[in-house]
């Protein structure tokens, strides 16, 4: 299977090699900015947006990675979310019915067999899918609100509650292995008429519901380890090594790579990334970051022993590096990117990794070209420059270039 990377430009999906050969559009007025490769890396699914008799829909399509037997699957009126089955034989998708500015959104989840063409909905509310890594089915269905987890069997049926949050939760996630569970919630307080933000918790569980460790510091993103066994978040910055802690506030506290623990300084807006363990020892410092968390992208090697990220470079505003961070240290190597987003709005999406771990791939802060370099940051070289003006021609020779995905195997 060669290597290539999928992207969006010009509202369309495109394919490239990742020596920079074969560049060619897979789909064409799609308006197709969402999409994920197929575990088995033979298909794409992608979410499609247009106007039917005046109302927008949103449609889940698949496609052969050669452009071929483009399937439309389901539609709605709203967001879409899916999931791949591990053997890329069906796909479990969640369709909202209302806005994302809707307190409670409306929807349901559903599961597409594509080697049957079948369409089966199982909830009557907007739920997400639990596949299980070793049979490539689905395993359990869940759900939330503000406040609760709910777990369901794989019919959408037998409801039960997996977690109650006495604070909104901010996110809830399962590792892979679906063995467990991360949950994360913030507060607030009031403060003259405002609405002042006062922090937040993250937790740690096991499948079963026993907690294992909790962290009391809201954080909303993060990602886990392919091999799940770490978590990797963005967490307020450190302050000064200290005292070790004492038994009253222990929460305030984290290990830093070099063994010592560090107070958290709840009221510094600086970002810093962590590592976290399934053992419940508290979360580990690898590198400061720039950025507020929302605006970085992460992404793990698939080996597991290497996260990538979007970092700014030191004492260069709006100049953006690629940073790269092993995990059994504390070396963290900044690669500096090509050109320059002079305006500050355009920030890079989170790098992509060859499947041997060998390779990144990420887009330039201006989103105009995609540049590939060796993990260890030799042979730098951009993959779409000559390629792109050739496909798309000089009515839109500068387009944003968006979420490259390297091709699973």
């Amino acid at each position: 299977m060669t290597d290539q990377i999928a992207f969006g430009a010009s509202n369309n999906l495109f394919l490239i090699n990742a020596d920079g050969s074969n560049l060619h559009q897979l789909t064409f007025e799609k308006n197709a900015p969402y999409f994920s490769w197929s575990p088995d890396g033979r298909l794409i699914a992608f979410c499609s947006k247009d106007y039917r008799d005046g109302q927008r829909i949103h449609e889940l399509c698949v496609i052969n990675v050669d452009g071929s037997n483009l399937r439309r699957l389901i539609n709605a009126p709203s967001d879409l979310g899916w999931s791949w089955s591990p053997d890329s034989r069906q796909i479990a998708c969640t369709c909202f019915l209302d806005e994302a500015n809707i307190r409670d959104r409306r929807g349901h989840l559903s599961l597409i067999d594509l080697e049957q063409g079948s369409v089966r909905q199982l909830t009557q509310e907007v739920a997400y899918a639990l596949w299980s890594p070793t049979t490539g089915e689905l395993a359990r269905v869940w759900s939330h609100d503000d406040h609760y987890v709910f777990l369901m069997d794989a019919q959408g049926d037998n409801r039960q509650l997996f977690l109650q949050s006495r604070y909104p939760l901010s996110g809830v996630s399962w590792s892979p292995d679906l063995q467990h569970v991360v949950a994360g919630s913030w507060r607030r307080r009031h403060w003259g008429v405002g609405i002042v933000e006062d922090g937040g918790t993250l937790i740690l569980l096991q499948a079963d519901g026993k907690k294992i460790t909790e962290w009391d510091h809201e954080s909303s993103n993060w990602v886990w380890s392919p091999d799940s066994q770490r978590l990797a978040l963005f967490a307020s910055s450190l302050v000064s090594p200290s005292e070790p802690p004492d038994d009253t506030h222990p929460e305030l506290f984290v290990q830093g790579a070099d063994g010592l623990p560090y107070a958290l300084d709840l009221r510094e807006k600086k970002e810093e990334l962590f590592v976290l363990g399934m053992d419940g020892t508290p979360p580990r410092r690898l590198a400061e970051t720039v950025f507020d968390a929302n605006e970085i992208g992460m992404a793990w090697s698939p080996n597991s022993q290497q996260i990538a990220f979007v970092a700014e470079q030191p004492d260069h505003p709006h100049q953006r590096a690629l940073a790269v961070a092993a995990i059994d240290s504390q070396n963290l190597r900044l690669f500096p990117m090509v050109n320059t987003d002079t305006v500050g709005k355009l920030h890079p999406h989170a790098p992509t990794w060859s499947p041997d771990s060998q390779q990144i791939v990420y887009n330039t802060p201006g989103l105009e070209h995609l540049y590939a370099i060796h993990a260890d940051g030799t042979n730098p070289r951009c993959i779409t420059e000559q390629a792109l003006s050739n496909l798309i021609g000089e009515d839109d020779s500068h387009p944003i270039l968006f979420y490259p995905a390297w091709q699973a195997q």
